[in-house]
């Protein structure tokens, strides 16, 4: 019995070494043509790049060496000189303004007239408030309000109530 284990054994390692061989050579197939595909297809790739590129560069030559900008340049020089003829049209314009404007005196007696009385005013004003010392607190609450309610009244006339009342159910 042992001698016939060990032929089956023989027998059955012969044939495992010989599928093993088999596989081991279709593998080393498998893979060559893999890469001969692979190398292929890379060179394919390769080709079609490079002749992306070489019509792409002739047509920028195309493009760059074909265009004509004569009419650019004349048009170029007709804008300079509607340019430089308006410049000097507005220089025309704006000199009667910068000689009045230049030629301008500030005569302070007929202003002081009226900002004299004013400030004799608010320096009585400014010794009333500081005396009443306590007093003033209201005072000065009374001017904030009445501040506030202008400005709240400027908004419900300029249309602040409508926009109000659109927000209302």
């Amino acid at each position: 019995i042992s001698n016939q284990l060990h032929s089956f054994w023989n027998q059955l390692a012969g044939e495992f070494t010989n599928m093993y061989a088999k596989w081991n050579q279709h593998h080393a197939q498998q893979l060559e043509s893999d890469r001969n595909n692979t190398e292929d297809i890379i060179d394919s790739q390769e080709s079609n790049t490079t002749t992306i590129i070489n019509n792409q560069n002739e047509n920028t030559d195309k493009v760059v060496n074909g265009y004509d900008n004569s009419g650019l340049t004349s048009s170029n020089d007709t804008l300079k000189d509607s340019l430089s003829k308006m410049e000097e049209q507005e220089d025309k314009a704006m000199e009667y303004a910068r000689t009045a404007i230049d030629d301008f005196q500030y005569d302070d007696g007929f202003f002081s007239r009226f900002t004299a009385p004013i400030a004799d005013v608010s320096y009585f004003m400014n010794h009333v408030y500081s005396a009443l010392a306590g007093l003033n607190i209201p005072i000065g609450f009374s001017l904030t309000l009445t501040i506030a309610m202008l400005c709240i009244g400027y908004y419900r006339f300029k249309g602040g109530l409508r926009c109000f009342n659109s927000l209302m159910p």
